[in-house]
């Protein structure tokens, strides 16, 4: 149940009754009261709990739960909580109004476009895909800790979603370097309004995959908050218009990292305005 904590602040975690939150170890009397009043999109007072910390201790914790907040952003936005409060050693008051403060300027809107735009390019894939004969759908993982998005019989398939205006693509070092068998795909597409949303795209797609139908059924109930259901409606999508194809090979650079050291993560921006495009048919010969 519990993923990660310090001595501040606790991220509870539990599948099984869908409840996710922040436990907050407060003293102070002052940021107590502050806690029980918060009542934001998103994040709602939850009482006072006892929780164990790393040591087996009980402790009484003030928890704020999360409500409505698409579960593919919960792991980014406990993890900003995280280090912010480690690496800026934040008082359990600052702590408290880092969070509350994160979440009333919706700071996270960012965050959420921006897995919204890769999951429209994954759905543009699996549709177009599906065109030619190719069920990608059933060959998806969800997983945060999966290098790749895709796992077919002899390779691995990483979807990079790019907007027609940019033309180009982020590629990670380590989905370079990870695997000699690996193809990416760019889905190229313009966000519009009053197109396709996410929905539509999930309702033509028509998977059977419990995977695909669990991330729609996570859209549909994101949709019943506002902000959210506007941010949807916002950023649509044109399925006559995008382009979809594999990236060529000699277009991936080949990098190698002598001494890794501190060398934390490095991102290589691949420019597609002339490249090749091959068809997604082409992935059924490999």
């Amino acid at each position: 149940m519990l993923q990660k904590e310090n001595n501040k602040i606790k991220v509870i975690k539990d599948k099984e009754k869908d409840f996710y939150g922040i436990g907050f170890y407060l003293t102070n009397y002052i940021t107590i009261e502050q806690i029980k009043k918060v009542n934001l999109h998103f994040i709602k007072y939850a009482g006072k709990w006892s929780l164990s910390n790393d040591n087996q201790i009980a402790t009484n914790t003030y928890v704020v739960k999360f409500e409505n907040m698409p579960k593919h952003l919960l792991n980014s936005v406990c993890e900003t909580i995280i280090e912010k409060v480690e690496n800026e050693n934040l008082s359990e008051d600052k702590a408290l109004n880092f969070v509350i403060d994160l979440f009333q300027k919706f700071k996270f809107k960012k965050e959420i476009k921006e897995k919204l735009v890769g999951d429209i390019g994954e759905l543009i894939f699996m549709i177009k895909a599906k065109e030619v004969g190719i069920n990608a759908d059933q060959k998806i993982r969800f997983s945060d800790n999966n290098l790749y998005d895709f796992v077919f019989d002899k390779f691995y398939l990483e979807v990079k979603s790019s907007s027609k205006n940019l033309s180009e693509i982020i590629v990670d070092l380590r989905q370079i370097e990870e695997s000699e068998n690996k193809k990416f795909v760019v889905a190229k597409f313009q966000l519009l309004e009053n197109k396709l949303t996410i929905l539509d795209l999930y309702n033509q797609l028509n998977s059977t995959n419990e995977l695909i139908l669990e991330k729609k059924k996570e859209y549909l109930d994101m949709a019943k908050d506002e902000i959210i259901q506007k941010i949807l409606f916002e950023n649509t999508v044109d399925l006559n218009k995008v382009e979809c194809f594999v990236l060529e090979d000699e277009l991936v650079p080949k990098i190698k990292v002598i001494h890794e050291g501190g060398l934390k993560k490095v991102k290589c921006h691949i420019g597609i305005t002339n490249c090749k495009k091959i068809s997604l048919e082409e992935l059924k010969k490999i």
